[in-house]
């Protein structure tokens, strides 16, 4: 038991050293370590995996950036940042399914959404990104409550690879389960057209 917690005191030492060195040769980085002896301990936020973000994530073109309330369009090499009130080339469609109690997870209320993604334009679409913020609060917290799409950093939402495109003039259906009963806030931030 000794050997074992020595060890484990070797390996906390060595894991801290990494990270002080790490973190004292990172460019870019807010650099909170004491140099010295000392060493700083620090709190650390842990944030779910759906997070709401204060900027549009996707750069549009080599030089710019949407706005939030912004869609970024492209084509080929060409970018455009569209209004989202305005935009209707891509829609979506959201169905509730059904509502109901679990009592096996304590009584809380779940409900089942079918999400369409409608093409209405001429071109067929390769990528697509939906924005979600902290009301797409999925069952479990897991992500077996969500099919057909896969969900990336920041909660955002994209094609499966087994779905490589959204064809000119068809639609595409993804669903997932959330805790309570309300429509999660679902937004589109980036459609690239082949």
């Amino acid at each position: 038991m000794r050997l074992f917690l020595l060890f484990l005191g070797l390996i906390l030492t060595l894991g801290l050293v990494s990270a002080h060195h790490r973190n004292k040769h990172s460019y870019g980085y807010n650099n909170n370590y004491h140099h010295g002896d000392e060493i700083e301990v620090q709190e650390v936020n842990i944030q779910s995996q759906v997070e709401d973000y204060s900027y549009h994530p996707y750069q549009c073109g080599p030089y710019n950036r949407c706005k939030l309330g912004e869609v970024c369009q492209r084509i080929g090499d060409h970018c455009t940042c569209l209004p989202i009130p305005s935009y209707k080339d891509i829609c979506l469609s959201v169905k509730q399914i059904g509502v109901w109690q679990d009592g096996s997870r304590g009584g809380k209320t779940y409900s089942q959404w079918d999400i369409t993604i409608e093409n209405h334009s001429n071109k067929n679409i390769r990528e697509i990104f939906i924005g979600t913020d902290y009301t797409l609060r999925l069952r479990d917290n897991s992500l077996n409550s969500l099919w057909n799409m896969v969900m990336l950093p920041k909660g955002i939402l994209a094609l499966p690879s087994v779905q490589n495109s959204i064809n000119a003039h068809a639609s595409y259906t993804f669903g997932f389960i959330v805790e309570g009963s309300q429509s999660p806030n679902l937004h589109i931030l980036s459609v690239l057209f082949q």
